[in-house]
């Protein structure tokens, strides 16, 4: 009977333990409840942070698991090792790519530069009358006609020089005026008689009513009017737009140029019009010799020099190579945009004037040198990634020439370590914030 009671009182406390071990967190929800309402802690769904509960558990919404809510104040401490790696994307890039350092030395650079082959004004001619008077006959119709030293261009009729011939037709008619007469003679060559047209009028005893006004040289003959043009000059080379490369507008140069594209266009000059004494009318331009001009951007400008050699050909015909002079180095500044003619003269060329060239001109720099893959171009600004702390860290550089694969760097970054490849560190679809060199 007593051993009945015993088994009874061992099979209940068996049965009690194993109801109390089925029951889940049942030993430390209470300890749980007790320790949320000791410290206050809130919790929060991550999804919905609207749902906002005193103890652990899940959202109603989602069934996330509840996670505790932001106290302030109660921020984890950042390790200082790892500070620099906790800026934003676009300020720097962690990678463990390649790094180079600054090159310094002497490179050799063939610059390609633009230009246009043009008429020499050195070997210009003026022609004008030496009387006022009315056009009676004019020889010239066009524009670049061909003329030959001593042709007749036109025929002027001046009062003047009637007055004078009759003068001339008076005084040698009379004896022991010998004075007079040498005076009446050089009068009328002043006016632009020869001495046998003077020998003709004496002669004949008639009077010229026309002067004729002969070419002086050689050459292509220019209405006055028509020989400089202004707005027809190439742009300078390495000086491309404003969107383009070198971030400066392209000029539009006003110089001593011949207007080319009036060739063969009618003369304005008519027979019946009036011309003053002096006035010039025509110029006459030598056409065998030429010039090649080049144009320069200020940083190249500063290698070029007088006598230095340059190759160039036309676009037209890229192969066949010419060889020029540099003459005259000539800084220009146009529309606030500051660079360099070059003019190379080239006597007795198979070239025409109009024509369109490339140059290489091959310069010495001495500098600083690196890769042009270790350069990132935004617009007009060139950067480079230094390494820093473990990070790349964007930089401003400005840049100079560019020799081969390599571009000259203005500032002093001789002891910076940059990567060998910038684009590989360009998110396509980021913005770049580089901070600006001050080592100068």
């Amino acid at each position: 009977m007593k051993r009945n009671g015993t088994n009874k009182l061992i099979f209940g406390l068996l049965l009690s333990l194993f109801i109390a071990s089925c029951q889940p967190g049942g030993g430390n929800h209470g300890a749980n409840h007790h320790e949320a309402e000791h410290t206050g802690r809130l919790y929060t769904c991550p999804m919905h942070p609207d749902i906002v509960k005193n103890q652990p558990g899940t959202c109603p919404i989602c069934g996330m698991t509840l996670v505790p809510q932001h106290v302030p104040g109660t921020e984890t401490s950042i390790d200082s090792s790892l500070q620099h790696l906790l800026k934003p994307v676009n300020e720097q890039v962690v990678s463990d790519i390649a790094t180079i350092r600054v090159i310094t030395g002497m490179q050799i650079t063939s610059v390609p530069v633009q230009g246009i082959i043009n008429y020499d004004l050195r070997n210009k001619r003026s022609i004008s009358s030496r009387v006022s008077g009315r056009i009676e006959k004019l020889y010239i119709r066009y524009n670049y006609q061909p003329v030959k030293k001593g042709q007749l261009i036109m025929e002027v009729y001046s009062a003047d020089l009637a007055a004078a011939q009759r003068e001339l037709l008076f005084l040698s008619k009379q004896q022991n005026n010998y004075g007079l007469l040498t005076k009446a003679k050089e009068r009328l060559m002043l006016l632009g008689l020869t001495e046998k047209n003077i020998r003709s009028v004496i002669e004949s005893g008639e009077i010229m009513y026309r002067i004729p006004v002969y070419s002086s040289s050689d050459g292509l003959i220019i209405e006055t009017a028509s020989v400089y043009d202004n707005d027809n000059t190439p742009s300078p080379a390495g000086m491309l737009n404003q969107n383009d490369m070198t971030g400066m507008a392209t000029p539009q140069l006003k110089t001593n140029k011949i207007n080319t594209d009036n060739s063969n266009n009618p003369i304005m000059l008519r027979e019946g019009q009036y011309v003053n004494a002096g006035n010039s009318m025509f110029t006459v331009i030598d056409n065998r010799q030429l010039i090649a001009e080049f144009y320069f951007t200020p940083d190249i400008a500063s290698h070029i020099h007088e006598k230095q050699s340059i190759l160039f050909n036309t676009v037209d015909n890229p192969g066949k190579m010419y060889n020029g002079s540099i003459g005259l180095v000539q800084p220009v500044f146009n529309n606030e945009v500051p660079f360099s003619i070059a003019r190379a003269y080239l006597p007795h060329t198979d070239l025409a004037p109009g024509q369109l060239i490339t140059g290489n001109i091959p310069l010495v720099s001495t500098g600083k040198w690196i890769p042009q893959q270790a350069i990132y171009h935004t617009g007009n600004q060139a950067i480079v990634f230094k390494k820093e702390n473990n990070v790349f860290v964007p930089k401003y550089v400005k840049t100079g020439t560019t020799s081969g694969n390599m571009t000259e760097v203005l500032d002093s970054i001789d002891n910076w370590i940059l990567a060998t490849n910038a684009a590989y560190l360009v998110d396509s679809e980021s913005y770049i914030k580089a901070a600006k060199n001050n080592s100068n």
